[in-house]
Parts: C-alpha cells; structure tokens; sequence
C-alpha cells in the first residue's frame, strides 16, 4: 500500500514496516530505528508489559486473557532472549523528581516530533534492546533533563 503523503516524515514507514506484518500500534513511535527493532523482535516481549511502561497508570493494572501471554498479543517468554546491555553507564542514578522510579516515555509536545520524546533512565535500562543504535533519543531525552536542571544521562561505552 502506498504511504499516506500526508504523514510527518518522522512516521514515514521504513522497509521492515512494509514488509513485515507487525502490530499497528507500533506505527506511532517516531523513532524508525527502535520501530525496526521492536518489529524485529515482535513474539519475544511482553507487548503488555511494554505498553504498561509507555503510558503507565493509563493501562488497567489486570489484563483480561487474551491481552497477556497468548498467541493474539504475541507476548510468550523466549528464554533465548537476552537483554542487550544497558545504554547507560553502570554508576548512573536517576534522582529526577520527573523520572526517578519510572520505566516510561515522556512526550512533551506533539507525538510525531522527535523533539518531544524523553526516555526515562528506567525505560533505557529495562528495553534497551528497543532502543538500541538510536542514540538520538538519549540526546534528545537529555535536553529535556537540562531543562529540568538535572543530570544528562551517560552512555556505556
């Protein structure tokens, strides 16, 4: 199917969202590497679970059955699945009022604006496979920290 022209570039679909069949919801995250990459791993995460961390309080805390660990929501365990390591440095502590504690995204301003997006240092830790090679959003994410005027979160080498 052709690309709405309408869409922000941002969302522009890559190659691995036109081929590969993939949940939708995967579709409004404006990074297309951590789409790829969340493509790539489809059926080896908890969509749930990820879900729950995105919006938080948003989501019921009890997942009715066929929205948790069964073939619909493509969700079982893969005990082959290792995390990759994490993004940021080991002696990193997260003491952000905003943050601290959580596993989430923030969105500032508008969704499809990159420069909207702040990853929690709990969110880079727990599904740094998502995330991985999109430095960017750390980058952007510490800019949000500055503002605040808290600490910018440093990559492990």
């Amino acid at each position: 199917y052709p690309p709405n022209p309408n869409i922000p570039p941002s969302l522009a679909p890559t190659t691995l969202q036109l081929t590969r069949y993939h949940f939708p919801w995967i579709n409004i995250i404006p990074f297309a590497r951590v789409r790829d990459n969340l493509i790539r791993r489809e059926g080896r995460f908890d969509n749930w679970e990820l879900w729950q961390d995105l919006v938080g309080e948003l989501m019921s805390s009890t997942a009715v059955a066929w929205q948790r660990g069964t073939p619909v929501s493509f969700s079982a365990p893969v005990p082959e699945l290792r995390q990759s390591p994490t993004l940021l440095s080991g002696s990193y502590t997260d003491t952000d009022d905003v943050t601290a504690g959580r596993n989430g995204l923030i969105i500032w301003g508008e969704p499809h604006d990159m420069q909207s997006w702040e990853a929690t240092p709990g969110f880079l830790t727990k599904w740094s496979w998502a995330v991985e090679g999109c430095e960017e959003l750390v980058e952007i994410s510490n800019r949000w920290r500055m503002k605040r005027g808290e600490e910018p979160m440093r990559l492990s080498m």
